[in-house]
């Protein structure tokens, strides 16, 4: 039985991820489709690599994850299709899996979608990939060869010998907040030293959690998430509401409709430093 994976920023409110898993199963009705999530902020391919970075090495060898998160990108996008380990991924040619595997090595191969494509075909041309890569056809004859995507480097945090500035990445459905800074970025800066952790203008944290139960009720924290990552709650409460953490990706017009993304910011100063 082959594991489909989802990753969306449709909601749950329409129809549309129902229409997709409708699609996938009129191709094969023993896919078996599961959702990592469908409430990524519109078009924000930040999140969905986070997402999805953070939940893929969980499933089973062979699991194939499709992401269907800013498809209409520009005029032209293609399907992408790539093989990481014993993981395979699908997704538009929009930045999604560089910010997910950075530098790692990745297979690849291109599938032409048409400019009219709806999200529903797009489902359609990925079910029917996954279907003749399990009936046979081998993973580089799917598409053309491919070994240029579009580039873009992950929303990382500043570094130095002082400090660590870092921006919020996601907001989960406790009103969490996840910051783009790794405990690998954290301890490989901190080397030993006491620190501050300091947002929203005079809010500050001075210790780490290991859990949302390492402080009493309505206190604030901060602790390293299953994925990895800083994250700011309140236990049992909303940080993202009390202190105004955000991360949100916004529409304006220059004359040309562009695209521009607004980050919370989060700093972590280390004690004893020297400016």
């Amino acid at each position: 039985m082959q594991v489909i994976t989802l990753t969306s920023d449709i909601g749950h409110k329409d129809f549309l991820t129902g229409a997709i898993k409708g699609c996938l199963l009129k191709i094969n009705t023993s896919f078996n489709i599961c959702d990592i999530s469908h409430d990524v902020d519109a078009f924000d391919v930040n999140q969905a690599a986070y997402l999805l970075k953070s939940a893929y090495k969980y499933f089973p060898e062979n699991t194939w994850h499709l992401v269907f998160v800013n498809l209409f990108d520009y005029t032209g996008c293609h399907l992408i299709l790539a093989k990481s380990g014993n993981q395979f991924f699908a997704c538009p040619d929009n930045y999604l899996l560089p910010l997910v595997f950075e530098n790692e090595p990745m297979e690849m191969v291109k599938i032409k979608v048409p400019a009219d494509a709806n999200i529903t075909e797009w489902a359609r041309i990925m079910g029917n990939a996954i279907n003749y890569f399990n009936n046979g056809v081998p993973f580089d004859q799917l598409g053309e060869p491919v070994t240029d995507i579009r580039q873009k480097n992950a929303l990382k945090p500043s570094v130095s010998d002082q400090h660590i500035d870092g921006s919020v990445l996601y907001v989960d459905s406790y009103d969490n907040v996840i910051t783009n800074i790794s405990k690998e970025d954290f301890e490989n800066a901190r080397k030993g030293r006491d620190f501050v952790i300091v947002f929203k203008g005079n809010e500050t944290i001075e210790k780490l959690s290991e859990n949302y139960a390492g402080v009493p009720e309505n206190n604030k924290l901060a602790y390293f998430n299953t994925a990895g990552y800083l994250e700011i709650a309140i236990n049992k409460g909303s940080a993202s509401k009390l202190f105004g953490l955000k991360s949100s990706y916004n529409l304006v017009s220059d004359g040309l409709l562009s695209a521009r993304m607004f980050y919370s910011k989060i700093r972590i100063d280390f004690k004893n430093a020297t400016e």
